[in-house]
C-alpha cells in the first residue's frame, strides 16, 4: 500500500512520502505523531464494515486524539493478500475491476487527505461575484455546536482561494438562534484572522463583497433581536476601522435543505430531474427561489430536492441572479471528485461537518472533504 500510494503521489508529481507504523492502539499513533515530523496520517482501520458505527471505534478515537489530519480505510478495501506480491499487471488482468476498485480507493483516500491538510486540486475557473463566502450553521446530535466556515478569494481564485473553518464560542446551552453577541464575536474573530493571514504575506483583505450563507433561517427574538443584527454590526465595525468601503455588498442567504417539499422536474418527453443549475422565481417575493443542485447528469435516481433560497440584504443593494450564480457555482465545487456535485454550498457543507465532528469532540483538524 505504502509503495501503491507513493506511486500515485508520484505520477502526479507530488513529492509526498510515508512511513509505516504497525500499531496496537491509538495512543501507539498519537505517540509516534508526537515524537515525529509527521503532519498527517493515513490509517488502515481493523474494524470491518460489518461491524457497524459506535463512539469507541477505531476511526472516532483517532478523529479525538489526533491534532493532525487524517484519513480512514477499512482494511477489507485494501489490496487483497493474495495479490500483494504479484506483478501490477497480473492483477489487471486476472481481476480488473477489484483492480480498479483499489485504485480509486486510494486515489480518493489521498485527495481527501491533502485537501484536510489545506491542498485543493480544483479550483473555479472564472471569478466568483461574491469574494468571500461564509458558511453558518447550527449542528450536532442536539444542534449544540454553533460553527462558520470562512471562504475568500472567490473573485480571484486563480490568484488565492483560502478557506478557515472555526467554531462559534457560545456559552449558553441553547445554541440557536445564535445569540448576537456570540456570533458577532466568533465572526469578527474569523475574520480578523483571515485578514491577518493575508496581510502577512503582503496581500490586501478585500472584504467588499461577503456573501453569509445560513443553513436555515436566521433567527431571533421576535423584534427585539435577530442573528442578522450581529452581521450588520460586524459591517459596521469593518468600515469604522476602514477595511471596507460604504460602497461594500454584503449579503445573506436563507438556505432551506427541505425546500418546504417543493420538486422541481423537467418534461422532455419523459418527466424526469432538473438539471443542476436550474433556478427559478415562482414566489411573489422576488428574493426567494428555488435552485436545483442536484439532478441530472449526477442524480440517476430518485427525485432531486431543490435548495430553498431567501436573500436578504446587508449593506448595499444585491442581484439574485449573482447570489443564486455563486450559490449553484459553490455547490459544484468538489475537490475530490469532479464528477459528482454537493446539494450544499461547499463552506456551508465544511461548516455542517464541522458542527458534527464537533458534537463528537473531534479536533477540527482540516477540511472534511
Amino acid at each position: 500500500m505504502k509503495a501503491d500510494i507513493e506511486f500515485i503521489c508520484e505520477s502526479q508529481g507530488l513529492q509526498i512520502g510515508f512511513e509505516l507504523l504497525l500499531y496496537r492502539d491509538v495512543e501507539e499513533i498519537a505517540r509516534s505523531v508526537d515524537k515525529g515530523t509527521y503532519d498527517a496520517v493515513l490509517a488502515v482501520l481493523p474494524e470491518s464494515s460489518r461491524d457497524g458505527f459506535n463512539h469507541d471505534n477505531t476511526h472516532e478515537k483517532i478523529k479525538r486524539r489526533l491534532e493532525v489530519p487524517s484519513q480512514c480505510l477499512l482494511y477489507e478495501h485494501t489490496l487483497p493478500k493474495k495479490w500483494v506480491d504479484k506483478p501490477v499487471h497480473e492483477f489487471k488482468e486476472k481481476d480488473a475491476r477489484m483492480a480498479k476498485r483499489v485504485r480509486n480507493t486510494y486515489d480518493l483516500c489521498l485527495l481527501n487527505l491533502l485537501v484536510k491538510h489545506h491542498w485543493f486540486p480544483f479550483a473555479p475557473a472564472s471569478a466568483f461575484n461574491y469574494n468571500v463566502h461564509v458558511g453558518l450553521d447550527v449542528g450536532g446530535v442536539h444542534n449544540t455546536h454553533a460553527m462558520a466556515c470562512l471562504g475568500y478569494g472567490f473573485r480571484r481564485p486563480n490568484d488565492l482561494l483560502l478557506f478557515r473553518p472555526e467554531e462559534i464560542p457560545i456559552e449558553f446551552q441553547k445554541k440557536e438562534p445564535i445569540p448576537t453577541d456570540s456570533l458577532f464575536r466568533g465572526l469578527s474573530g474569523l475574520f480578523d484572522l483571515v485578514a491577518s493571514q493575508l496581510s502577512s504575506n503582503g496581500v490586501r483583505p478585500d472584504f467588499e463583497t461577503v456573501l453569509f450563507i445560513r443553513d436555515g433561517k436566521l433567527f431571533g427574538d421576535g423584534d427585539k433581536w435577530n442573528e442578522r443584527d450581529a452581521l450588520e454590526k460586524l459591517y459596521a465595525n469593518y468600515l469604522k476601522r476602514g477595511l471596507i468601503s460604504e460602497k461594500a455588498t454584503w449579503t445573506a442567504v436563507e438556505l432551506l435543505k427541505g425546500a418546504e417539499g417543493w420538486r422541481v422536474f423537467r418534461n422532455d418527453l419523459n418527466v424526469t430531474n432538473p438539471l443542476v443549475g436550474k433556478c427559478i422565481f415562482p414566489f411573489d417575493d422576488d428574493k426567494t427561489g428555488l435552485i436545483c443542485t442536484t439532478g441530472a447528469p449526477y442524480l440517476t435516481q430518485g427525485t432531486a430536492c431543490p435548495l430553498l433560497a431567501h436573500v436578504l440584504d446587508i449593506r448595499g443593494e444585491s442581484n439574485r441572479n449573482a447570489v443564486m450564480q455563486d450559490l449553484i457555482w459553490e455547490s459544484d465545487l468538489c475537490f475530490t471528485k469532479p464528477d459528482m456535485g454537493m446539494s450544499l454550498p461547499w463552506v456551508l457543507n465544511v461548516a455542517d461537518t464541522g458542527a458534527l465532528q464537533l458534537s463528537r469532540s473531534y479536533n477540527i483538524s482540516g477540511i472534511t472533504a
